[in-house]
């Protein structure tokens, strides 16, 4: 199901009231790739996953479907995060790379003021 497809049927699906509904309601939104869609379809299979009016089994599929939710909030979080150390590692590779070019032009300055002052001796 596309991204279009999935929204036309979300907003189609007004206030899911019984648990087929909730269930359909929780796969349309794991869906979608929007952190927050994977937090509330989470949260619907949470909500299933204590249901006593569902089997077992569709217990056990809800509780499925709610740590699979749960791993892909997780890996954005981790992502997110690694996005961001990554920005300020890049911001500190280009100041030490800065750095070392100061750091370069002291040092010819420093090696040609040797050489001056290595030639003034010798005259």
């Amino acid at each position: 199901m596309s991204i279009e497809e999935v929204t036309e049927e979300l907003a189609a699906l007004d206030k899911p009231e019984n648990a087929g509904d909730l269930f359909y309601y929780g796969l349309l939104k794991q869906q979608l790739q929007i952190n927050d869609a994977w937090v509330q379809a989470r949260d619907v299979f949470r909500v299933l996953c204590a249901d006593d009016e569902l089997t077992v089994e569709q217990q056990q599929l809800a509780g499925i479907f709610e740590a699979y939710n749960q791993n892909r909030i997780n890996w954005y979080q981790r992502q997110s995060d690694l996005l961001v150390d990554n920005a300020r590692l890049q911001q500190q590779l280009q100041e030490t790379e800065q750095d070392k070019l100061l750091l370069e032009q002291k040092i010819r300055a420093l090696t040609e003021l040797e050489a001056d002052i290595s030639t003034r001796k010798e005259e």
